[in-house]
């Protein structure tokens, strides 16, 4: 009887902190595809905890959704509950994007693409889905030399190459739905981070 009543009270007290809900990426709505997208991180409470959204979803985070606003209902293990509103915006295009990312995992280790001095070796990724639309998504660059997709990260994103130091590259990129987007960065170089991350 003692174990159970130290485990109510170890219960009650973690619950006392309450629930907490994060709204940690809010992705808009492209083109009027209902690609929106919310992803929810959920602290404190008892869990396991049950979601419940404004429009019937009840999965944790809210996928492919029209641009408006939404709420959702948390409910932890003992029936505590947590209702917050997020705004899924909309846009006609996809967003300007600068700068991808130099630091790409090719498998083995985390290794910066920057390009060496006097030479086109550069590598750059991008996570385009994670700004809005839906993938895959194809890019027409505006660079000094050609730039081609060398490989897929774990995660599914290309790898582009080709980029020379110091190129103010442009670009434009469309997702499979068709909307279009733009953005441009500057190749930065290989002494930016002089370490390899293993």
């Amino acid at each position: 009887m003692r174990n159970i009543l130290t485990l109510a009270a170890a219960l009650l007290a973690f619950h006392s902190y309450g629930i907490s809900i994060q709204f940690e990426t809010v992705i808009p709505e492209t083109c009027g595809n209902g690609n929106g997208r919310v992803i929810v991180s959920v602290y404190g409470g008892v869990p396991h905890y049950n979601f419940s959204w404004s429009n019937g979803a009840t999965t944790e985070s809210l996928l492919n959704v029209s641009a408006g606003t939404y709420t959702v209902t948390v409910t932890d293990d003992i029936g505590a509950q947590l209702s917050e509103q997020v705004i899924v915006p909309g846009s006609s295009i996809l967003p300007w994007n600068e700068q991808g990312s130099y630091s790409i995992f090719d498998g083995f280790s985390e290794v910066w693409g920057g390009a060496c001095a006097g030479q086109c070796n550069g590598r750059i990724t991008f996570h385009w889905e994670m700004y809005g639309g839906t993938a895959p998504f194809s890019v027409d660059w505006n660079a000094l030399g050609p730039i081609d997709p060398l490989f897929l990260t774990p995660e599914g994103a290309i790898v582009y190459s080709g980029f020379c130091l110091g190129d103010d590259v442009t670009y434009t990129y469309s997702d499979a739905l068709g909307c279009t987007g733009a953005g441009s960065f500057t190749v930065i170089g290989v002494d930016s981070v002089p370490d390899i991350v293993s």
